[in-house]
């Protein structure tokens, strides 16, 4: 037996003294319905005939509403009620039904039975709402629970990795060219990082002053410990990198003319030293443009000891 045919044995099957307290409250009726299934004065009439009065709240009235829907679903139609009673509580039924009409008098059905119920007029008991201030206490107010708190969100800058291009001169504007590139990482141990770093460079030097004139060239690399504070592993516009470590390298002087050219190579290796200026746009992204400006300091080499350096490149706070 359809939902609907219980439904309507259940409804008539309430004497008709049931309905005498109806007190005629007033009720705000929305009906969304295929065409065919039931109109709002169908479903009213429909209601009534079954001994509930539907008396309509007139506009900016106080009073429940009653959303009627008729839907198709599939093989069958599901009409379903969501009531809104006075303190904003929703109640929602719903009948499945063979037919469109069959699921407008279901709808019905359900008006009557919702309209029974004595609407509900006093809003839930308040919930202690958590603050993120202290409140003043009332006396003998029940104390509510402490705000959980949210654990911070680490932000970038514990370590991270640099890469640069390298470009300086050795003894001044008229010495030695270097360029090269660079790249270092530290890891944050509190305000100081740790880490290391590795650079390969390249010499090229024109002597004009010998003769016959002759050229240099050589290529160095260097492996060392950092430290550095600020800049470019946290949103410090500047900081200081240092290093130490160890640099090798290979020098080949050419003479030339006579006809001939006469090649020499010398090795070498050395401690070395090195401190940059670092400065970066500390903007809150992992990838940052940085550029620094220091000195190397190689002691033992054929070249002289001192170069300064220009750095360009990216800071990337990987962890």
């Amino acid at each position: 037996m359809r939902i609907t045919v219980i439904l309507a044995a259940a409804v008539l099957a309430i004497p008709e003294v049931a309905f005498a307290g109806v007190k005629g409250e007033p009720i705000r009726l929305v009906v969304d319905a295929p065409s065919g299934c039931v109109t709002e004065s169908e479903l009213v009439a429909e209601v009534e005939r079954l001994g509930m009065h539907v008396p309509i709240a007139d506009e900016g009235e106080r009073a429940r509403r009653f959303d009627v829907t008729i839907a198709c679903d599939g093989d069958h139609f599901v009409a379903r009620l969501a009531v809104r009673d006075l303190v904003g509580r929703e109640t929602v039924r719903s009948v499945t039904n063979d037919t469109c009409v069959d699921a407008g008098r279901a709808a019905s059905l359900l008006v009557s039975l919702a309209l029974d119920e004595e609407p509900e007029t006093t809003p839930p008991p308040r919930v202690a709402t958590l603050y993120r201030w202290p409140q003043p206490v009332l006396e003998d107010a029940p104390i509510p629970p402490a705000r959980p708190t949210a654990r911070p969100k680490r932000r970038l800058g514990s370590g991270g990795l640099v890469v640069s291009g390298v470009y300086g001169w050795r003894n001044g504007r008229s010495g030695t060219e270097v360029h090269g590139a660079r790249a270092y990482a530290g890891w944050r141990l509190g305000v100081t990082r740790f880490g290391a770093a590795i650079a390969v460079e390249r010499d090229t030097d024109a002597l004009p002053g010998t003769y016959p004139p002759a050229n240099k060239r050589g290529t160095s690399g260097r492996v060392g410990a950092v430290v550095g504070w600020g800049a470019p592993w946290n949103d410090s516009v500047a900081g200081f990198v240092g290093e130490v470590g160890v640099a090798a390298g290979a020098t080949e002087f050419q003479q030339l003319g006579y006809g001939e050219t006469l090649t020499k190579n010398e090795f070498y290796g050395s401690p070395y030293a090195g401190g940059w200026l670092v400065l970066q746009l500390p903007w809150k992204h992992p990838v940052r443009p940085v550029v620094g400006l220091g000195t190397v300091w190689t002691p033992v080499g054929p070249d002289l000891p001192l170069a300064v350096v220009g750095d360009l490149g990216v800071a990337w706070q990987a962890w």
